[in-house]
């Protein structure tokens, strides 16, 4: 019976469940010589609709905690992978990034846009994953920016997505974006004060999928293939544990029947309603040039062309709405730009010496933003991203 929004407990059953739970992080932490390897598939059968329906979610959330910051433990070292990925932020614990995007939310953002994402923030808190039951279905819409009209490439999308909405917005729009959903707030001071619109589109592409979720592309892209199927039949890289206690606390707080079901092998990852967002990588340093070492990829030249060692696409990505991932590259975008408009109002600095967008608000932050999230909130670490023509992974709620 439901009661607070909470699931009852048989205190055996809990016992069982611990036992299970923790015989089998243990004995696979000890077995393990890698960091890739412990998100294998291990042997846990715990999860089924009878376990969902007795189990108490703050015993599952104390449990998820526990295992997850076994796994950090493990897969994870600050000196060693911050000199070699390039990085930032990836040591922050969850407690510290869901305090400081809460403090963001109340800081910078209208009343009319915090609900959803308070209570996004409070999911997390409890350790359970995005999408929003709301949520939980992609919104049909390609959203793109281009300064004057759209390549003849852009038709790509329109012909293979006829049933999908578009929404093309220009330079000129984008003040109007930011006063429709962000009007009177801190949020819309910073932006109107930045010096370059390819910061400002930036920002809007962000802002768009973190309150309406769908696709942004740039307008000088085409699809190789339907939305609908990217990302199929995935490599599981979450730690078996974490994810049986995932779908547990999952049916627990938003009241399912059942456990979510598996990932299909012949359907697009975004249409289970346990996935929220899916992005690609442009670059992976450590997997393609994986027979060298830093200093001689140094002198290939990647860090003459892309921020970072392994960075994400951020030119075409695709998400439901509310996800902890837009809401943290804006916080570090938006926290940057105003510590340089205040710099540079105070006649400390110029705009010529402001960053490039790469750096400031483009995938170079956006990278730092996916991997930060899957680290707080899943343990895993960026050294396992595949290659860049490997099969897909899937972490928790992102693939």
């Amino acid at each position: 019976m439901l009661v607070d929004n909470r699931l009852s407990v048989r205190p055996t059953l809990k016992i069982v469940l611990a036992v299970l739970i923790s015989a089998t992080i243990l004995l696979h932490l000890s077995s393990t010589s890698s960091s890739s390897s412990l998100y294998r598939h291990l042997p846990l059968k715990i999860l089924d609709a009878t376990i969902a329906k007795t189990v108490d979610l703050d015993w599952i959330t104390k449990q998820y905690e526990y295992h997850l910051s076994l796994i950090r433990q493990k897969t994870w070292n600050v000196d060693r992978d911050h000199n070699v990925l390039f990085l930032n932020g990836l040591d922050e614990g969850r407690e510290a990034y869901i305090d400081r995007l809460e403090t963001f939310v109340g800081d910078y953002f209208p009343p009319k846009q915090q609900e959803n994402l308070i209570a996004m923030l409070n999911r997390l808190k409890s350790g359970i994953s995005p999408p929003l039951p709301a949520g939980r279905e992609l919104p049909k819409t390609v959203f793109t920016n281009d300064k004057e009209s759209i390549p003849d490439v852009f038709k790509g999308w329109m012909e293979t997505h006829q049933d999908w909405e578009f929404q093309i917005n220009n330079d000129d729009g984008m003040d109007d974006f930011i006063t429709k959903y962000m009007g009177g707030s801190r949020f819309q001071h910073v932006f109107n004060r930045l010096p370059r619109p390819i910061f400002k589109s930036d920002i809007i592409r962000y802002l768009y999928l973190l309150l309406h979720g769908g696709i942004y592309t740039d307008s000088d892209t085409a699809p190789v293939a339907h939305a609908l199927t990217w990302g199929h039949d995935p490599i599981p890289m979450l730690s078996p544990v974490l994810s049986a206690l995932q779908s547990l606390m999952i049916s627990g707080y938003d009241r399912l029947s059942s456990a979510l079901p598996p990932l299909g092998e012949r359907t697009g990852a975004i249409l289970h309603p346990g996935i929220s967002t899916i992005v690609s990588l442009e670059y992976n340093a450590i997997q393609d040039d994986r027979d060298k070492t830093i200093w001689e990829q140094d002198q290939l030249g990647w860090k003459r062309i892309f921020p970072r060692a392994t960075q994400v696409v951020q030119y075409t990505m695709m998400s439901k709405p509310w996800h902890p991932i837009y809401l943290d590259v804006l916080y570090h975008t938006i926290m940057s730009s105003e510590d340089l408009e205040e710099q540079t109002e105070a006649g400390k600095m110029g705009i010529h010496d402001w960053p490039g967008a790469l750096n400031l608000t483009g995938p170079g932050p956006f990278t730092d933003a996916v991997f930060r999230y899957l680290q707080v909130q899943y343990g895993y670490n960026p050294r396992d991203a595949p290659a860049i023509n490997a099969k897909a992974q899937v972490i928790g709620d992102v693939v």
